[in-house]
């Protein structure tokens, strides 16, 4: 499983309100937690095809109130080993909040396609079962 401060949105989930990072004994490691539902925070790196990644930033720039529908009816892409678009999400064990970017590999350096963003609720719970 990946680390959160390995993410390249590490910064803005530390930035986050709803979310607290405590540092482990002596310093070494930390521990994310979405304070609302008081669940552990994990974090997932995942690749995909370049029809996959796009079907995911369709998915993430949809309407809010469209997007638990939208996932439903998505079936879950299948992950690559290695490819040029990389998915990052967080995601808690309660599965009430997820943070998500897709991100493209050029120039030697990670770019995103698109903004991060969070759900939380129905949503996030439709967004958690396609990782």
């Amino acid at each position: 499983m990946a680390s959160i401060k390995n993410l390249e949105m590490a910064e803005t989930i530390s930035n986050n309100s709803n979310i607290k990072i405590s540092k482990g004994f002596l310093g070494i490691g930390s521990k994310a937690t979405y304070t609302p539902t008081n669940s552990k925070l994990n974090a997932v790196i995942n690749y995909y095809s370049a029809e996959d990644a796009q079907a995911f930033v369709k998915l993430i720039n949809a309407a809010e109130t469209e997007v638990a529908s939208l996932a439903k009816k998505v079936t879950p892409p299948s992950k690559l080993s290695i490819s040029n678009y990389r998915l990052e999400a967080c995601v808690t064990d309660s599965q009430q909040f997820v943070a998500i970017q897709v991100l493209s590999y050029a120039d030697f350096r990670n770019t995103p396609i698109c903004d991060l963003k969070y759900f939380e609720g129905e949503a996030a719970q439709a967004i958690a079962a396609l990782l």
